[in-house]
């Protein structure tokens, strides 16, 4: 398996600002791989500047201050030690070679120290030092758009670019495996660890112990459902990490895993009036831990048609999979575990297929649903049903005959004369 991948436009871009200096700000999900990518990159380019990386700590501004100064030590020969943040902001100002600084996990610092946006403001926007780059990075989705996004914030508006990491795909994923293996076997391994580069590592450990490297219901077993595995509190961990760590969070999330996606039927499920539901949805989506859904063509002010889903393959899997079935996993047989993770995977395919198509999403109007609708140019669409099966051509036919007489059913017809109708199969992978 291999150490890093892909990650080719975030280098390149740092590769430009690196001689153009500025502010690169870099947020995306803990796990996602955003410090792998900093020090990876900056071991790359150490020859064309002098870089200086320091990960913010949890604790007081003090504390939090002293250990970034010791970090930047390593780096800078400080003839004495800074004592305030203006007092290392003239200090590398003064550095005469060309600079790269990082400062990752910011938000701990902005936590202990709100008032520390609007030095760094003032910094940035009074250094005359063109050759530095600054990259300030972090985890907490929520708190780096509030530092970096809203309007009303000191740092709004001055980064030369955002970044928001995304996961990465599943040709990236065959790709770290770096070996041969059945596609079926490892997109069924995908759905498990979705495009988050920490729970490739934690596969490959599971990998490590197993006896049937690479098979899906032992990886299933390793990763999920033995005592103390990998996955076992990972909800908990990310919730707290955006600082959504709540009974109704929790709640919501159980809900909408195991198939309750409209508002009206979580506030049921949970038992809440679903007027009380806004807050703790909003503080998920913030967070990128939920999202939303609507019919293709359909405009996210019509709230009546809004369906809610988890973002993470890795989260489904824990509340579609693992929390539904964790005490009597152990008493399935094969056949009945390898059903459970289709249906999961089943879902995730469709995620997929629709990821490599420009603007695609699902539609949906009282009994009709459509897996994929995407424009392919001005008036047509491309429309699909998506299988993870392997299907005989006949059976593609029937279900190609079974999607055109759905499509003419529905209101979406009436918009669209040109429609290109497709199957996609296992094969389609």
């Amino acid at each position: 398996m291999k150490s890093f991948i892909n990650r080719s436009q975030e280098q390149q871009e740092l590769d430009i600002l690196a001689d153009q200096g500025g502010l690169y700000v870099l947020m995306g999900r803990r796990r996602i791989g955003k410090s792998e990518l900093i020090k990876h990159w900056m071991n790359q380019a150490s020859e064309r500047s002098t870089m200086a990386y320091s990960q913010a700590i949890e604790s007081n501004s003090t504390v939090q201050f002293d250990q970034i100064v010791e970090d930047f030590s390593e780096t800078f020969d400080f003839p004495a030690k800074p004592r305030t943040w203006e007092e290392l902001f003239k200090v590398l100002n003064l550095y005469d070679k060309p600079l790269v600084l990082c400062i990752d996990e910011f938000p701990y610092l902005i936590n202990s120290d709100p008032s520390l946006a609007s030095r760094f403001q003032k910094w940035i926007d009074t250094t005359d030092k063109e050759n530095m780059l600054i990259i300030l990075a972090g985890s907490s989705t929520r708190m780096m758009h509030t530092t970096f996004l809203n309007h009303n914030s000191p740092l709004y508006d001055r980064a030369s670019k955002i970044r928001q990491l995304e996961p990465m795909n599943f040709s990236n994923f065959l790709d770290f495996l770096d070996t041969d293996i059945e596609k079926d076997s490892a997109f069924r391994l995908f759905s498990m660890v979705g495009g988050i580069p920490k729970y490739w590592e934690w596969l490959e450990l599971a990998n490590a112990f197993s006896k049937k490297p690479n098979d899906p219901i032992d990886i299933a077993d390793r990763l999920f459902f033995d005592n103390g595995s990998w996955m076992e509190y990972e909800p908990q961990r990310v919730l707290t990490d955006e600082k959504t760590h709540t009974l109704s969070s929790l709640s919501i999330l159980e809900t909408i895993g195991r198939g309750s996606q409209r508002p009206n039927q979580i506030a049921s499920k949970i038992g809440i009036a679903q007027t009380n539901l806004p807050k703790t949805m909003q503080a998920l989506l913030d967070a990128s831990i939920i999202e939303q859904e609507i019919p293709f063509g359909q405009s996210r002010r019509n709230t009546k048609q809004t369906l809610y889903a988890i973002q993470d393959p890795t989260l489904q899997a824990w509340y579609s999979l693992y929390s539904p079935h964790k005490l009597r996993w152990q008493q399935y047989d094969d056949e009945k575990k390898l059903a459970l993770l289709d249906t999961h995977c089943g879902k995730v395919f469709e995620q997929h297929i629709r990821s490599r198509h420009k603007g695609a999403q699902r539609y949906w109007e009282a009994a009709i649903e459509l897996d994929l609708v995407a424009p392919i140019q001005e008036n047509e669409l491309l429309v699909a049903e998506v299988k993870w099966k392997i299907l005989k051509e006949q059976k593609k036919k029937e279900l190609l005959n079974s999607l055109q007489r759905k499509f003419f059913s529905s209101k979406l017809s009436k918009k669209y004369e040109n429609v290109t109708f497709k199957v996609f199969d296992r094969n389609d992978m």
